[in-house]
């Protein structure tokens, strides 16, 4: 008869990352035979659990998908550990997996068409300011802006700055002469 509760020898081995690499989970059972011999699953009660698969046998959990951390930070898992005895005992082994960004969503502007005037004998300094946001996470939500080089004239007159998406006069325009 098994009369040893199955003790996981650490905690989940698994990485901070969106897709999780083969990771495994070990129980110790001191019983012998039968009886010690211990199989693993997913415990099918939490929200999860159908997106990770477990070798019954060596405990590697997998994943059978991608996670997106927009919708998600952390996944809950939740392992349990069977002996074979004729009662058998379990085990429990939960833990977190924090997923990392990746760069999957691009900056959205907050508007289509940003329009502004512009006085002929304009200073040279700011003019307007574009804004972007990015719905990915620490580095991968920084946005750089830049002006399209394919608009020469543009290029010539105005000057964007890099992290703030303010649009500058790079020189003061001419006065119109009086007539």
């Amino acid at each position: 008869m098994s009369e040893e509760k199955k003790v996981f020898e650490r905690g989940a081995d698994v990485p901070a990352t969106s897709s999780l690499h083969p990771r495994s989970v070990h129980a110790i059972d001191q019983d012998s035979g039968m009886n010690g011999k211990v199989t693993y699953e997913i415990e099918k009660d939490f929200k999860q659990a159908q997106r990770f698969d477990i070798d019954a046998e060596s405990g590697v959990i997998t994943t059978r998908g991608r996670f997106d951390r927009e919708s998600s930070r952390y996944v809950s898992v939740t392992v349990i550990a069977k002996d074979s005895g004729i009662r058998p005992l379990i085990g429990i082994c939960s833990f977190q997996v924090e997923l990392l960004d990746e760069n999957d969503n691009p900056p959205v502007f907050e508007r289509t068409q940003y329009e502004t005037t512009v006085r002929q004998d304009r200073k040279k300094g700011p003019v307007i300011a574009v804004i972007a946001t990015d719905a990915d996470a620490g580095r991968n939500a920084e946005i750089e802006y830049s002006l399209d080089p394919s608009e020469i004239m543009s290029q010539k007159l105005f000057g964007i700055d890099k992290d703030t998406g303010w649009i500058y006069l790079k020189e003061s325009l001419p006065a119109s002469p009086r007539q």
